[in-house]
C-alpha cells in the first residue's frame, strides 16, 4: 500500500513558536486504504489489509475518524465498529504515550449539519449518540482524548442567505454523494483544523472559522 505524504506549512498566526519568527510544518503520511472502515470491522475478519490497517492505527498516537455527517442512520453499525477498534487499541501498547482521536463530521455544507457547524460535539451527539458514547467511554477509562470537529470539502455560497457549493447526486442510507457545484468559488472550511489539535493538542480559533 502506497504512503501518501503532504506538508502544511503554518503562517506564524497559527504556530505554537509563534513570535520565534520560525516557520512550522506539520508533515503528514497516510494510506489510502479503500472500502468501509467500520463497516469491514464488523463483518471482515482476517482479512490481510483490514489487518494492516488496525496495526497503523494501533501504532498511532493520533487518529481521526472520519464521518459522514449525513449518515446518521448508520450510527450502530458504526458504534459496533468502533467497539471493535477500541478493543484494539486498548491491547496496543503506546509506552506511556497519549492518544488523541479527532472525530471529525464531514459534509457539513448541508444544511441540517451547516446550522450547528460552530458546535461539533453537541452536533456529533445529536446525529451518533451511540458512536459518541462508545468514544466517550474508551477515553474515560484510558489515557485517550476525544475532540470534535465539523468540516466541508465543499463550502457554502453566499453569507446572507447562504447554501451549499455542491450538487447532490445521490442521497442513502450510507450517506451524501455530490460533485462541487461552481469551482470557481471553492472555500472549504475545517479541513486543517483537526490535524493541528492532533499535532499539537490544540486547538486554534481561526481553523474553526468558516
Amino acid at each position: 500500500m502506497k504512503d501518501y505524504t503532504l506538508s502544511i506549512t503554518l503562517k506564524d498566526r497559527f504556530s505554537w513558536l509563534r513570535g520565534s519568527g520560525k516557520m512550522v510544518q506539520i508533515n503528514v503520511s497516510c494510506k489510502d486504504y479503500s472500502g468501509e472502515f467500520f463497516r469491514d470491522l464488523v463483518h471482515k475478519s482476517g482479512d490481510p489489509m483490514l489487518d494492516d490497517y488496525l496495526d497503523d492505527c494501533c501504532l498511532a498516537t493520533g487518529l481521526m475518524v472520519l464521518v459522514d455527517g449525513t449518515s446518521h442512520r448508520k450510527d450502530k453499525e458504526y458504534c459496533a465498529g468502533i467497539e471493535k477498534l477500541v478493543v484494539e487499541l486498548d491491547r496496543a501498547e503506546l509506552k506511556n504515550q497519549h492518544r488523541r482521536i479527532a472525530f471529525v463530521l464531514t459534509k457539513c455544507e448541508q444544511s441540517e449539519l451547516w446550522v450547528n457547524r460552530h458546535e461539533p460535539k453537541k452536533l456529533a451527539n445529536m446525529r451518533f449518540p451511540k458512536l459518541s458514547a462508545q468514544l466517550e467511554s474508551y477515553c474515560q477509562l484510558n489515557r485517550v482524548g476525544v475532540e470534535y470537529f465539523t468540516t466541508s470539502a465543499f463550502g457554502i455560497l453566499g453569507k446572507q442567505y447562504p447554501e451549499p457549493n455542491s450538487k447532490r447526486l445521490r442521497r442513502s442510507r450510507d450517506g451524501t454523494t455530490s460533485v462541487i457545484k461552481k469551482p470557481k468559488l471553492w472555500r472549504p472550511f475545517g479541513l486543517v483544523a483537526p490535524v493541528y489539535w492532533l499535532c499539537t493538542g490544540k486547538r486554534h480559533p481561526e481553523l474553526d472559522r468558516d
